[in-house]
């Protein structure tokens, strides 16, 4: 299980960064990476550009690290609208999708049947998730797929757990009701 720390702890983490920590760059990978992975699997269901995307949130990290300023506002947050910004720009720049891309790994149908059923599943979950509002799908992936506790999600979307714990609880009874239709 991932340890939850604090965003005072990841604050303290960035500002080390900037001064030019290396291992604090380090230690932020290694955390939010996993996190980061899940997050954008849930909305693009790739493999290769979920990982690609992964590393540009890094590397725009990296760059903009100067421009954090925990005055206004921490990490946790900061770096979230990191990911989500990246998020946008994939979508602005995406082109058609293919057959590829829901099948990466090039399933043969005929000797993979409990793999492919996976797939369609999945594939069955993220078109549910896409009748989401687009607040809904962010707060049910950071819960439900990136794993963040609520009080990460309420540092991040400034609102409050509780109000949080209840709308996870109704976006997953929402889901299971889509999927049984």
């Amino acid at each position: 299980m991932r340890k939850s720390l604090t965003p005072e702890h990841f604050n303290t983490v960035a500002l080390r960064l900037k001064a030019g920590d290396k291992t604090a760059g380090k230690e932020l990978f290694e955390y939010w990476s996993p996190l980061l992975f899940r997050f954008f699997m849930l909305r693009i269901a790739h493999k290769g550009k979920a990982e690609d995307l992964v590393q540009d949130v890094f590397l725009k990290l990296i760059s903009r690290i100067d421009t954090f300023d925990t005055s206004v506002g921490n990490f946790t947050a900061w770096f979230w609208q990191v990911a989500k910004n990246t998020l946008k720009d994939y979508y602005r720049e995406k082109k058609e999708g293919t057959f590829s891309d829901v099948f990466p790994d090039g399933i043969d149908i005929a000797d993979d049947r409990p793999v492919l059923e996976t797939s369609l599943r999945v594939q069955e979950v993220l078109r549910v998730l896409s009748r989401f509002s687009e607040e809904e799908q962010e707060t049910f992936s950071l819960r439900c797929v990136s794993g963040l506790s609520y009080k990460e999600i309420a540092a991040i979307t400034a609102r409050s757990e509780g109000a949080l714990r209840v709308e996870v609880h109704r976006l997953t009874q929402k889901l299971k009701k889509l999927l049984h239709e």
